[in-house]
């Protein structure tokens, strides 16, 4: 996936990036609106106790895992159901293209 969008990193850097996030970050809304977010549609829902398992399909392919607390079965979301991702970069770790340098930690 690409997209652009503007971080404070610990050191001057341009080109891409890498990410990596935990999926319990990533929060998922019905609607949409802002640079921040990411449309996808959810292939698969894995209900894993007090939470729930989403992958879900990106534009280009790509597919993310993504996380929810368990609410009541008819309150989750379906298969095949658009979603927007908000990405919310300031809690990802950034790795330059490559993925040997960190360029940002996660704050937490």
């Amino acid at each position: 996936m690409e997209q652009q969008w503007k971080q404070k990193l610990a050191k001057p850097y341009q080109g891409k990036v890498l990410f990596s996030l935990r999926p319990e970050r990533i929060k998922l809304s019905a609607e949409g609106a802002g640079e921040r977010l990411v449309r996808g549609t959810i292939e698969n829902v894995t209900f894993l106790g007090e939470k729930v398992s989403y992958s879900v399909r990106l534009p280009d392919g790509s597919e993310l895992e993504v996380q929810e607390h368990a609410v009541q079965p008819h309150m989750m979301r379906k298969a095949k159901q658009t979603v927007y991702l908000d990405l919310q970069l300031d809690k990802a770790t950034m790795f330059d293209e490559a993925g040997r340098e960190v360029l940002s930690r996660a704050a937490y």
